[in-house]
């Protein structure tokens, strides 16, 4: 069960009123029973619930690949998008396998070293690969133009 920031949130402030209000479990202004475990015990609970959430949140992150990140012209993003980027327009399947061959963050890096500038952070992989489509086909139908 992967914790969000709220839950994450909550646990660590209920957290802090056990260990705020234990010293009267033990001073006998409150029920006997109420406080059953340790500060200890309760600090290494919580933090054990907590950090495999962050764990897995870390595991998450896909890096970029090398070939992406030693991209530093539009003539080398071309290419690269020529060879991985480039599928049957009418195929559907072939679209979702290009989709799966490439992360989000690889997609965003490309557009970014095309258009000099970052994408909205709410951004899908169909948004992000149709804009970098569009830019290259807006330019060979430019060059295909010229008389």
């Amino acid at each position: 069960m992967e914790l969000n920031a709220k839950e994450k949130d909550i646990l660590k402030t209920l957290l802090k009123c056990y260990k705020d209000f234990a010293p009267l479990g033990t001073g006998g202004a409150l029920r006997k029973g109420y406080f059953k475990y340790s500060e200890e015990e309760a600090e290494e609970t919580v933090k054990k619930l907590i950090s495999p959430s962050e764990e897995v949140a870390e595991t998450k992150k896909t890096a970029v690949r090398g070939e992406i990140q030693q991209i530093e012209n539009v003539e080398m993003a071309k290419q690269f998008y020529l060879e991985h980027l480039v599928y049957n327009k009418e195929d559907a399947e072939a679209k979702k396998k290009c989709l799966k061959s490439i992360s989000l963050d690889e997609l965003k890096l490309l557009y970014q070293k095309i258009y000099k500038e970052e994408t909205r952070s709410k951004i899908t992989k169909e948004e992000v690969l149709l804009q970098i489509e569009k830019y290259f086909n807006g330019i060979e139908r430019a060059l295909s133009m010229k008389p």
